[in-house]
């Protein structure tokens, strides 16, 4: 298991991130959740 950390303020709250790798197949969203300041994917 791993976290992908984007630390911003620049865009928060009202934006929606997702990371694709192939691991996991690249048509298969892993969603962002912004949370104390930095987006987190895993």
């Amino acid at each position: 298991m791993f976290t992908i950390r984007f630390r911003t303020v620049n865009y928060r709250l009202d934006r929606i991130i997702t990371l694709r790798n192939s691991t996991n197949g690249w048509a298969k969203d892993l969603p962002g959740i912004y949370a104390n300041g930095e987006w987190q994917c895993g």
